[in-house]
């Protein structure tokens, strides 16, 4: 009677009470069938809950499913998933080991004992494991799909890309196969070959999300911008919260100067997930890119949060600390940066350019030289170190690093720039000329060679040249000062002194403590005989450096026109006292000259 009401409890799909009834039928003398009907019944509803992810549940049945009925296979195996999605790997593998035993030929519990294997690291047991069930089924691809994900996981590359192709001979309409084959081929760089994977998968089945994000990556790679846009794009369409492919197309948008979308898709990312650190890092860069400095230190900070130990979030919070002018801080970070990664040849050339702005020139020489130690033909550390060398007045060391840098990269504007600026120290004016211009053939905007070009054609006395280079940088940069400046020692050399004096007054407007420009206008008007304003530019000029000795003795032919004697022997005698001070005998005999001159 209780086998009865239990299977129409069963029937009404009142699992509760059938197991009761079951559990009193199985109590029964001679109830084998209904021990069994009531194991059968626990099995339905633990794979119903299995289905609801309830593995509490789930397990609760197959525990009592196997207390009646102990020798099914199935119940083992159902057990052990319940109790691996628990987290339970190691009793999991009791269980499906327990099922095999009782069916050796159960391919399932196969897969699903080698999938455990897998997750603890085990490779090699599950290697095993699939081998043989390869010999109960030599004909099933998903167990050559499983070998080759195992393989790829512990290393065996080629290994995993044999296993995937088996997989594809016995199943050729097996997308799983074309997808982790092409990872394969990725990982070994044959991004064709991986391409042609990604698309067959995607010929299959339209629909697979990350086909679309890896083609998109290996076409990136490959400098196949739009087709890259278009896979994430399509990606995205049939995801919209995939961060991987958002996160790629973030990438793709600040690469074509498209900052706004870039800044757009990576706080996208981040809204999905949280602990993107990757995104925060771009984000930050975008918001430097932006302007936005403190945005981007906002955003370096939480990634240095997230992930304290990674090298790239300090490097690039450190070159914000150094736009923000927080030196100190930059140096700690590139400090950082490198303890995480010794081979981080960026982050010391990097500190090298803050240990310069710091006056710092023996440590940022040791910062280049390291930089250039670990990736020897790192051209823009050569061109740092030879800036490094040409301030320490090495000019012919700094133009072999300069030189160095150019045939490491032939287009390296700055170089060019910086080998002119060398050859202009030694009176190299022609070849000077020469690599301002190769400059400009590389970089047609770059300001400072169009100045240079133009003092390197005044020493050669080209003047209409070194105006019209001048005036090309102005046309670029309006308020670049030193152009202005060099129109003014041009005009000057020209003879044309009111036209000097526009010159230096532009100078003065855009950079009111610009010395030279004080001194230089003083002299001219010196010439024009206009004494009084050329006292005033000299006192200006030594009200922002009182130790120029030159800047006193011009002031006193000013005073000496005047008749001020009192006050031009007081200067004199100022400029004599710096000069003894600074070595510099012959000035200083010269100043005594002229005071015992005006003596007499």
């Amino acid at each position: 009677a209780a086998f009865c009401r239990a299977r129409e409890f069963e029937k009404k799909k009142k699992w509760e009470e059938s197991i009761t009834q079951y559990e009193i039928a199985g109590m029964v003398e001679k109830a084998e069938k209904c021990r069994q009907q009531g194991a059968y019944a626990l099995h339905h509803r633990g794979l119903i809950k299995l289905q609801k992810r309830d593995n509490t549940g789930a397990l609760e049945d197959y525990n009592l499913a196997i207390l009646l009925e102990p020798n099914n296979h199935q119940f083992y195996h159902n057990r052990g998933i319940a109790i691996a999605q628990m987290g339970n790997l190691k009793e999991a593998i009791e269980n499906f080991q327990k099922a095999l035993e009782l069916d050796p030929k159960d391919l399932q519990t196969y897969h699903n004992l080698g999938a455990v294997y897998v997750e603890l690291g085990e490779f090699n047991q599950a290697i095993e494991l699939f081998s043989q069930a390869l010999k109960l089924n030599v004909e099933d691809s998903q167990i050559y799909q499983n070998l080759g994900v195992v393989r790829f996981k512990a290393g065996d590359r080629q290994g995993a890309i044999a296993d995937y192709n088996q997989a594809i001979k016995l199943n050729p309409n097996k997308a799983e196969a074309y997808y982790n084959r092409g990872i394969a081929h990725r990982f070994f760089g044959n991004n064709q070959d991986a391409i042609n994977d990604f698309t067959k998968v995607l010929q299959l089945n339209p629909r697979v999300v990350d086909a679309y994000t890896q083609r998109g990556i290996i076409r990136f790679e490959m400098k196949d911008i739009q087709g890259a846009t278009t896979d994430f794009n399509e990606a995205i369409k049939l995801n919209p919260k995939h961060p991987e492919a958002i996160y790629n197309r973030a990438v793709i948008r600040r690469l074509t100067k498209d900052n706004q979308g870039s800044l757009a898709d990576f706080n996208q990312v981040i809204k999905i997930h949280s602990n993107y650190m990757d995104a925060y890092i771009k984000r930050g860069i975008v918001r430097f890119d932006l302007g936005d400095h403190r945005g981007a230190l906002e955003d370096l900070d939480h990634a240095v949060k997230l992930q304290p130990q990674n090298a790239d979030a300090y490097y690039h919070r450190a070159n914000t600390k150094r736009s923000l002018g927080d030196f100190s801080g930059a140096i700690v970070d590139f400090e950082n940066a490198i303890n995480f990664n010794p081979q981080y040849h960026q982050a010391y050339n990097d500190m090298g350019i803050v240990r310069l702005r710091t006056g710092d020139i023996s440590g940022a020489m040791k910062n280049f030289e390291t930089a250039i130690q670990i990736k020897p033909k790192y051209a823009e550390g050569h061109n740092n170190r030879g800036f490094t060398k040409f301030r320490l007045g090495d000019i012919s060391g700094a133009m072999k690093d300069f030189e160095t840098a150019i045939e490491i990269n032939p287009n390296y504007a700055e170089a060019y720039n910086n080998l002119g600026n060398s050859r202009f120290q030694t009176g190299d004016f022609q070849a000077a000329m020469s690599d301002f211009s190769e400059t400009l053939r590389i970089h047609p905007k770059y300001v400072p060679a169009y100045n240079n070009r133009g003092l390197a054609r005044l020493k050669l006395g080209d003047f209409s040249g070194a105006i019209a280079d001048c005036h090309e940088a102005l046309k670029i940069n309006p308020n670049y000062a030193l152009a202005h400046y060099n129109l003014g020692l041009i005009h000057t050399e020209m003879g044309d002194l009111e036209e000097a004096i526009v010159d230096y007054n532009e100078v003065l407007r855009l950079y009111p403590r610009k010395i030279d420009a004080y001194v230089n206008r003083g002299l001219i008007y010196l010439k024009l005989k206009n004494y009084s304003q050329a006292i005033e530019d000299q006192t200006s000029a030594l009200s922002i450096n009182p130790n120029l000795p030159h800047v006193y003795s011009f002031r006193s032919e000013g005073y000496i026109k005047l008749g001020k004697l009192k006050a031009a022997l007081d200067d004199l005698h100022k400029a004599a006292e710096i000069y003894q001070q600074q070595g510099k005998q012959e000035e200083y005999n010269k100043a005594i000259g002229v005071i015992e001159k005006i003596g007499e």
